[in-house]
């Protein structure tokens, strides 16, 4: 197995799974400085759990494109995958940030 595939799916069971518990409502999980003015915490947890969880899923695709590919080719699209939807991921929690926060801090 390749290293950098085990290295994805270990980073995409992280997000995901810390992804699932705020999104179940954990939002202890979040810094107290990003929910300063948070006034829904359902929605708001909701919000950034599913932003997490996206942010496990490329890990996850690159990890299964560079095993089925098996290659240098396989790892170069691996790697824009995840690079791709991670910076989708992170462009949607900064909107939900801005949202239900007002801002980032």
């Amino acid at each position: 197995m390749h290293f950098e595939a085990i290295l994805y799916l270990a980073l995409a069971a992280i997000f995901i799974v810390v992804g699932i518990l705020i999104f179940r409502g954990n939002t202890d999980l979040i810094h107290n400085y990003h929910q300063k003015n948070v006034k829904d915490f359902d929605r708001y947890g909701k919000a950034m759990g599913k932003g997490v969880i996206g942010m496990g899923v490329p890990f996850l695709l690159g990890a299964i494109v560079s095993l089925c590919l098996n290659s240098d080719k396989g790892t170069i699209v691996g790697i824009v995958i995840v690079l791709s939807g991670f910076a989708l991921s992170f462009i949607y929690i900064l909107k939900v940030q801005k949202k239900y926060n007002g801002g980032l801090f």
